[in-house]
């Protein structure tokens, strides 16, 4: 996903939260926000706070540590605060930040921790550098490190905690390595995982809130692989009815939750006081990842792409000029 994507969706749903809110003047949300960095720092780290509004407004009391995670930050941001204490594990590892940045820069803090995390470092970069302090546990985690590139260098103190939580690691890979040390709790979130593959691994000891929250499981599939009958299966719905896409039901921390189904749901704007209807959003939509919600994003986006492509051709291929054109040519026939 390209960067410019990314940073439309988090426009997208920026603006999205603003009309659940019911602020829609750009002046006032700014107000707003100038009042809610000084009274609640995590905002610093959410969409909410563009790089724009850290360039307008230097003066606010930015929460560094919590701003090195902002999706909107940029390396010309973090510029106009040399001095400032940056969390440099988070800054290192945010996708802002390239190897030709850390090159370019060598007398910044870098933590190789991070950098390790981080998907814009590629194992050919740590091939090419290999004195540097890389941590071979976090690179694990990376999804630029494929199982074939742990097949390929062995030698390398490869952590299979981590590798479970590498989402590029599939269920195939675990099989083909059976005798290795997998994480089953954190591989209970791997993506390429079904309830058929937990039915036939029933003495694993799965992690059943992760299952919860799976968008490869439904509340029926859980049922079935629950081996527990009906033990905690309340504790186990609520949790799922909060985790899980497939769910349907309007929760806030639920990644399956829509735009839509909030405004149909909404709060009467004026029975609840805009902050309070504010951190009601933060504390759970704000930091929502919205899975269903970003992908219609990402689809209407490629369709919006994809219908200008074929508007173009068609303007191209069937323009009128061009017809005169051929047709003048003979390569129309117009007996009609």
């Amino acid at each position: 996903m390209s960067p410019s994507l990314e940073r439309q969706w988090f426009d997208y749903k920026r603006q999205q939260i603003w009309k659940i809110i019911g602020i829609l003047d750009p002046n006032t949300q700014i107000k707003y926000l100038v009042h809610w960095v000084q009274q609640y720092e995590r905002i610093c780290g959410t969409c909410m706070i563009t790089d724009d509004l850290i360039r307008q407004r230097p003066d606010l009391p930015w929460n560094f540590s919590y701003l090195s995670e902002n999706p909107y930050l940029t390396w010309d941001v973090i510029q106009l605060f040399p001095s400032r204490r940056w969390n440099s594990f988070k800054l290192s590892q945010h996708r802002c930040i390239t190897w030709e940045m850390v090159e370019q820069h060598p007398d910044f803090p870098w933590d190789y921790n991070g950098l390790s995390l981080n998907p814009n470092i590629t194992w050919h970069i740590v091939t090419r550098h290999r004195r540097r302090p890389w941590n071979i546990e976090y690179l694990s985690q990376n999804p630029n490190i494929t199982y074939r590139i742990v097949r390929q260098f062995p030698e390398c103190p490869w952590s299979y905690s981590r590798l479970s939580r590498n989402p590029s690691i599939t269920w195939d890979n675990v099989l083909s390595a059976r005798s290795k040390s997998w994480d089953i709790q954190a591989l209970s979130s791997n993506r390429t995982l079904t309830p058929a593959i937990v039915n036939q691994h029933p003495h694993y000891k799965w992690d059943y809130i992760a299952l919860c929250c799976h968008p490869n499981f439904t509340w029926n599939d859980f049922l079935k692989v629950h081996p527990g009958g009906d033990i905690s299966l309340t504790h186990f719905r609520w949790k799922y009815s909060h985790c899980n896409p497939n769910e349907q039901s309007v929760i806030l921390g639920n990644p399956g939750i829509t735009f839509q189904q909030l405004v149909e749901n909404s709060d009467q704007n004026e029975y609840l006081p805009i902050f309070l209807r504010f951190r009601r959003l933060f504390d759970e939509l704000i930091i929502n990842p919205m899975t269903i919600e970003r992908e219609l994003f990402y689809k209407r986006f490629y369709l919006h792409q994809m219908t200008q492509v074929f508007n173009e051709l068609n303007h191209f291929y069937f323009h009128p000029q061009r017809y005169m054109i051929l047709l003048s040519h003979g390569h129309v026939d117009n007996k009609n």
